[in-house]
């Protein structure tokens, strides 16, 4: 089972176990986000762990480019967002295999 997140993926477990199955003999459930706590959970969570060290510099070098456009005013509100157009980013990440998704 696939987690939008690896705090979902902690309940997908629990809810497994509290109905008998066993992960990962029964379901392999794994994360995205790569929080730490995956790898002190039972069993230990595989992850897809991002890179938020990439993804808060995209996200600085979007708020800093629209402040030199002068798109946002002093409150930080934006003030012409229609003229924005949707920016696309792929951001690094990495699988950390572990128990959950094993056997």
């Amino acid at each position: 089972m696939f987690c939008a997140n690896d705090y979902a993926a902690f309940g997908v477990i629990r809810g497994l176990k509290d109905r008998g199955l066993r992960v990962p003999e029964d379901v392999k459930v794994i994360g995205i986000d790569g929080t730490s706590f995956g790898a002190y959970s039972t069993p230990t969570l595989s992850t897809i762990q991002v890179d938020l060290d990439q993804l808060a510099q995209f996200a600085l070098d979007m708020i800093t480019r629209r402040i030199e456009r002068g798109n946002v005013d002093g409150a930080g509100n934006a003030t012409d967002a229609a003229s924005d157009q949707p920016v696309r980013a792929t951001i690094g990440y990495r699988l950390v295999a572990r128990e959950s998704t094993e056997a």
